[in-house]
C-alpha cells in the first residue's frame, strides 16, 4: 500500500503505521530491531530505504514515546524525513545491518561505504550490543 507514493506521502503514512505497530509491542525485548527490519522490507518494496545510522536510539525512542502518549507524530515524521532516502541514493551511515546483527565487521554493502572495524564496532555497540544490556520490558 505504500508503492507508488512520493516521499513526503510516504514518511506521513510510515509514521503513522510505524506508531501503530510501536503500540502492539508484542515482544518482551527485541522490538525496535524486528519492527526496523519489517519496515525495511516494506520500504524497499515501495522504492525507499533507510538510513539508519544518521538517527540516534534516544531520538527514535523520544519519537515514539510522543506519538504513543501525545499522538503527535511530528518527531517520527521528522525522524523519517532525515533517514529516508531512495533506492538509487547510496546510504551515508548505515552498514550491512545482516553483518551487524551478527557482530561481524564487513564493509557496507548496501551504502557503498566502507568502515573501519572501530567504526563498525561502534555502531554494532549501538544497535545490538545495548539491547543485549536492557532490562526485560514487561509492557507499559
Amino acid at each position: 500500500m505504500f508503492k507508488g507514493m512520493d516521499r513526503r506521502k510516504f514518511i506521513e503514512r510510515l509514521s503513522v503505521s510505524y506508531d501503530n505497530l510501536n503500540d502492539l509491542h508484542p515482544f518482551r525485548e527485541g522490538n525496535g530491531r524486528a519492527q526496523r527490519f519489517f519496515w525495511e522490507l516494506i520500504a524497499h518494496d515501495a522504492g525507499w530505504h533507510f538510513d539508519w545510522g544518521l538517527v540516534t536510539k534516544e531520538f527514535n525512542d523520544q519519537a515514539s514515546i510522543a506519538a504513543m502518549r501525545d499522538d503527535d507524530l511530528s518527531l517520527l515524521e521528522r525522524m523519517f524525513d532525515t533517514i529516508v532516502k531512495p533506492l538509487d541514493e547510496p546510504l551515508v551511515a548505515g552498514p550491512d545491518p545482516k553483518a551487524l546483527s551478527r557482530g561481524e565487521y564487513v564493509p557496507s554493502r548496501i551504502s557503498g561505504i566502507k568502515l573501519d572495524p572501530a567504526n563498525s564496532s561502534a555502531l554494532y555497540e549501538k544497535y545490538i550490543g545495548a539491547h543485549r544490556r536492557m532490562k526485560p520490558y514487561y509492557g507499559r
